[in-house]
């Protein structure tokens, strides 16, 4: 326009604009919620929705190349933004699995008190999650991982019952402790390589040497807590029973993976490092068979999919790890990895919301208590069968391609490393996946092939589209992907062509199958069922009398470093008073000479001689005043027959001269607060006297500090 101002938009803004408005709307939304609750549910569903189809916007631009968008005027380093194919990957799954997720929640939450909250919290946390994947700037990462951190404490504790609260207590302290940690490394690396733009870290840490390597170790230990690394996730089946399904659904589809998203960037930083490939891939192989092995024995099922949470991120960072160990093949097994966590997202999105049908009936999460609750729900049947084949990687479905592709990479590690090691490798691999068929056959046949006539037939439907929309939608994408691999793949950015359905592939998905029929028959059968008074089967759960860390690790561990710390610090500082009221005594002694001009400093010290001699023949610890201690003393010494050395000090009444109050007072008066240039002449050159006692301390405290 002619005499006005045009700005030109540019399409880096979109990226900006996908934070900017959910995290400006979740307050708008929450003083809507004041005025109705249904136009509030309808503006944060428009701002879903708005977010979902910005980002579906940007696709084209960024498969053609990265999007960058930096704003200096915030966080006092500035924004630093960038959306490439693999960020655009988890920015479009947040996207997609928070707008269900939201849809769902409407109707979830009916029953609940504090929804505005909820849903202020609910859209924040989208906002911070996004920043997460689309920081290009580790201090900008940190922020927002944070933020997310705090957002999402609240939806944890909205039932603020005694549970939520612990539950919540757990998730915040890990949190906060992991995300202290990892400022400290972020601050050494910054002290060290000047930067901390993720795309200049890389060559900027070459010459760090093996600091690099604990650097790293910090950074990492902040993105394990969120990704559920063993031994950091014991939060994890803590947070997932009380918190709103939903809400659960997003923890285990998203939040998880800005803490592996976290792990990959570090890895990256680091070039892959072997050595730092080697741990990521060790606490893989212990997350996949210690969550699958516990899942297997929890009957709570919200703990058993925390547990399977648990379980499949160890494919992820087992994965994460190989990039490193196997660099001829890293693009693929990064795309094998970065595929298992798209394939997680969906399956475990879609089994959270099914658990959600069934709390919002009846309430409850025991498998002893919700047994036979789908028996005659067709949909519900179908849609748990989807997500459950999913997770387990039968042909056809989504996990089946992730998979496949992770356990490629492990028979490529076979020519470059020792058989023995690679075979452990595979055998953990194969028993992890035998324990995932196992558990999920356990809540399936609790669910759908059990009588229970607690359950009312009359409750077990699905009525609303805000339910049945999520449920479907997710069935229709997790067999699509399993059939169309190379199609997902290819949109993810993944050019190379594999061939999943071969009849090795299909041999390999079948072993672990059986071995969970095998699992399941033998040993959840034999030694974890039994039989209630009325004949039912009844789930047991041993769990509780085994070992758990924090009951008989981290909190006893906690607890003496707490109390052996207090007490150190106690005596520290009481030790430091006692320093500071006797040098400051001393010092005092010292330097009040300058108000007592009549008194000679070889007096003063006759004084504190014969102190010292007192207290040390007597042991009298009662501070006494001067003219106390005069009369004490000559006492003391004319007894002991020491007036010799009395008269080698002149005359005791000389001595009496030192009382400070006295002399001050004297003093005072004679001069009358009015020095004239002669007065002041006196007083310097006692002060000289202070000063040369003063430097030799100094000095002395110098030579100790250099001999140290």
């Amino acid at each position: 326009m002619k005499g006005g101002i045009i700005v030109q938009f540019k399409i880096e803004y979109i990226l900006f604009l996908i934070i900017f408005i959910p995290a400006i709307s979740a307050f708008i939304g929450l003083l809507i919620g004041k005025k109705g609750e249904e136009i509030r549910n309808k503006f944060y569903f428009v701002v879903t929705l708005i977010v979902f189809a910005l980002i579906c916007f940007l696709y084209p631009y960024v498969k053609a190349s990265p999007l960058y968008f930096n704003f200096s005027g915030i966080m006092g380093t500035g924004l630093f933004l960038k959306l490439d194919l693999l960020r655009y990957i988890f920015v479009f799954l947040t996207s997609f699995l928070w707008f269900l997720a939201y849809i769902f929640s409407t109707r979830y939450l009916l029953k609940y008190k504090n929804r505005n909250r909820y849903y202020m919290f609910f859209i924040l946390t989208l906002a911070n999650t996004l920043g997460v994947f689309m920081s290009d700037h580790i201090l900008n990462l940190f922020t927002f991982f944070e933020l997310m951190t705090v957002s999402s404490y609240f939806l944890v504790i909205h039932d603020e019952d005694e549970y939520t609260h612990r539950a919540g207590n757990m998730y915040i302290a890990m949190s906060i402790a992991g995300g202290l940690i990892q400022l400290m490394g972020i601050f050494l690396l910054y002290n060290y390589a000047s930067t901390l733009l993720l795309s200049e870290l890389p060559q900027a840490i070459v010459n760090m040497g093996d600091l690099k390597y604990s650097i790293a170790i910090l950074i990492i230990i902040g993105f394990a807590v969120k990704a559920c690394m063993f031994p950091l996730h014991i939060w994890l089946p803590k947070v997932y029973p009380p918190t709103p399904s939903p809400a659960t659904a997003v923890f285990s589809a998203v939040l998880t993976k800005t803490g592996l998203f976290g792990i990959l960037i570090t890895l990256e930083m680091m070039k892959f490092d072997m050595y730092l490939s080697i741990f990521i891939a060790a606490a893989g192989l212990f997350n996949m068979f210690l969550g699958g092995f516990l899942a297997i024995h929890h009957r709570n099922i919200k703990k058993i999919f925390a547990y399977s949470s648990m379980s499949q991120i160890g494919y992820i960072l087992l994965g994460l790890g190989f990039i490193g160990l196997i660099p001829e093949h890293g693009k693929d097994v990064a795309y094998s990895s970065v595929f298992h966590m798209v394939n997680h997202a969906l399956t475990k999105g879609l089994l959270f919301f099914a658990v959600g049908i069934i709390f919002m009936t009846i309430q409850k999460l025991s498998l002893n208590e919700i047994r036979g609750f789908g028996k005659n729900s067709l949909i519900l049947k179908l849609v748990f069968a989807v997500g459950f084949l999913g997770t387990i990687g039968v042909p056809g479905f989504s996990g089946f391609a992730s998979k496949s592709m992770l356990h490629h990479a492990i028979a490529e590690a076979y020519s470059m490393y020792p058989p023995v090691w690679m075979m452990s490798v595979e055998v953990i691999f194969v028993i992890s996946s035998a324990f995932t068929t196992a558990y999920l056959i356990k809540i399936y046949v609790a669910l759908f092939h059990e009588d229970y006539p607690g359950v009312d037939e009359k409750d077990k439907h699905l009525d609303t589209p805000h339910t049945v929309f999520p449920l479907v939608i997710l069935s229709i994408i997790i067999p699509l992907v399993g059939i169309k691999p190379d199609f997902f793949l290819h949109l993810m950015g993944y050019s190379a062509h594999v061939h999943f359905y071969t009849v090795k592939n299909a041999f390999n998905a079948l072993i672990s199958i059986a071995g969970g029929l095998v699992i399941y028959i033998i040993y959840i059968n034999r030694f974890l069922k039994t039989k209630d008074h009325q004949g039912q089967p009844l789930l047991l759960n041993p769990t509780y009398e085994w070992f758990d860390l924090e009951t008989h690790l981290y909190a006893p561990v906690l607890s003496f470093i707490f109390k052996y710390t207090t007490l150190l610090l106690h005596v520290l500082d009481n030790a430091l008073v006692f320093l500071a009221t006797k040098s400051s005594s001393f010092m005092r002694y010292l330097f009040s000479i300058e108000f007592y001009s009549d008194v000679s400093y070889y007096n003063r010290l006759a004084n504190l001689y014969f102190k010292m001699k007192y207290r040390k023949h007597t042991k009298h610890t009662k501070p006494l005043s001067d003219s106390q201690f005069v009369m004490k003393y000559q006492k003391y010494f004319q007894n002991k027959k020491l007036e010799s050395q009395l008269l080698s000090f002149k005359k005791l009444d000389s001595i009496k001269k030192y009382s400070p109050h006295e002399h001050m007072t004297e003093y005072a008066e004679k001069t009358n607060i009015k020095s004239n240039i002669s007065d002041l002449c006196i007083k310097l050159s006692s002060i000289t006297y202070s000063i040369i006692i003063f430097a030799l301390i100094l000095a002395a405290l110098l030579i100790i500090m250099l001999a140290i």
